[in-house]
């Protein structure tokens, strides 16, 4: 039975959505199987980029594979059903990432509309290990999935080809499996030792992590956090294993990767768009960071 098949037959009751949707619009995108290497790869079933409006809402009962879901922008809500116990709720704001198994009955449902999110389900390799390496019993919510790394692994998924040649599954399973390496990695240290981080230290790294293109100084973060810069890049360093300027700037580089593959600006544009605007110092942070100029660096990754 092909995915479609199987996800029809995973509704409880038929969709409410808007009129210009199909039952089936959680899954657009349908990958081409390859039977020999679904027995020992990852193997990925459909994708979409799905703005939904009101109502959009599935109830599903059973469906045997995994999804990742990245909200880009509105917000929705999962909520699964369990008897004899309280609804577990998921909400789903903006630059949240969430990781679950379909097999337990869940509703999913917007909640401010449009609702625009990427969607992926996937079986089989290695995801029963991801799964259960994060000791959740329904699902993984990363709140704040802006680590430029995983959204880029996430990207190359929405990228790569629907065909099931054996060169095009491989590329899959390498693609997933940076991602979910990635994502489990910035789960685990959001759920564990994140928990422990004084909260102004989080706002900071946030700051720093979705407004990286702006320019910071110690005194400004002072007045702002209402605790000493000396203590802010004490405490920094501490808990997040580099200071406040080292954090920065790596994140400023690793931005500026993508924007090196994906536009066609200009070094110092790029340099300006990420929040460097000395282009001999973000071509020197760049050089350190990736021991290569970012002339090269986009020469190498147009050539791969």
């Amino acid at each position: 039975m092909d995915f479609t098949s199987l996800f029809l037959h995973s509704l409880a009751a038929p969709p409410h959505l808007t009129n210009n949707f199909k039952d089936t619009a959680l899954c657009p995108d349908l990958y081409k199987q390859n039977a020999d290497t679904a027995k020992q790869l990852i193997t990925l079933y459909s994708r979409g980029i799905i703005e939904a409006g009101y109502p959009f809402f599935y109830d599903i009962n059973h469906l045997d594979c995994y999804c990742f879901l990245y909200t880009l922008s509105g917000s929705g809500k999962i909520t699964y059903k369990k008897n004899g116990t309280e609804p577990q709720i998921y909400t789903l704001a903006p630059s949240s990432l969430i990781f679950f198994h379909c097999r337990q009955p869940f509703t999913l449902e917007s909640v401010s509309a449009p609702w625009k999110f990427k969607i992926l389900f996937a079986g089989g390799g290695n995801l029963p290990f991801y799964m259960t390496s994060t000791k959740e019993p329904f699902a993984c919510l990363l709140e704040n999935a802006t680590d430029c790394e995983l959204l880029h692994h996430l990207n190359m998924l929405f990228q790569s080809s629907l065909e099931s040649d054996i060169i095009h599954k491989i590329h899959d399973e390498k693609n997933m499996t940076c991602f979910c390496v990635s994502f489990l990695s910035e789960f685990l240290k959001s759920s564990q030792s994140y928990q422990r981080t004084p909260k102004y230290l989080l706002e900071m790294k946030y700051l720093f992590d979705t407004q990286y293109e702006q320019s910071y100084s110690l005194d400004e973060l002072e007045l702002f956090l209402g605790i000493s810069k000396y203590r802010l890049c004490r405490e920094f360093s501490y808990y997040f294993g580099e200071s406040p300027i080292q954090y920065l700037n790596r994140i400023r580089i690793s931005n500026s990767k993508l924007l090196l593959q994906d536009t066609n600006l200009k070094v110092h544009e790029i340099g300006t768009k990420v929040g460097i605007e000395n282009t001999n110092h973000f071509i020197q942070l760049f050089k350190r960071q990736e021991g290569t100029t970012p002339l090269i660096y986009r020469e190498t990754r147009l050539l791969s």
